[in-house]
């Protein structure tokens, strides 16, 4: 493990730069129709997909308005996920 990685741990980087880590977090699963809290590994124990999206409006930017060019784009040079499990 490369020092200063901690197992269980997602960190988002951005032009090289952490931009934001989590370490904890849980999924709920409904069973029964009653909620369950999944704790670690959930939802990492099960196959996902990454979902990247290019979101409008909200406190980065704002609402769009007149001056807000239609369409955007978002770009990505690469994800990497690693595993260190």
């Amino acid at each position: 493990m490369a020092v200063g990685l901690m197992p269980g741990a997602i960190r988002w980087y951005v032009d090289g730069a952490l931009y934001a880590t989590r370490t904890e977090w849980s999924s709920i699963t409904m069973i029964n129709g009653q909620p369950r809290q999944n704790p670690w590994p959930a939802p990492f124990d099960k196959p996902f997909y990454i979902v990247m999206n290019l979101a409008v409006g909200g406190n980065f930017a704002g609402d769009p308005d007149a001056q807000t060019v239609f369409p955007a784009e978002i770009v990505v040079d690469y994800v990497r996920v690693y595993d260190d499990i």
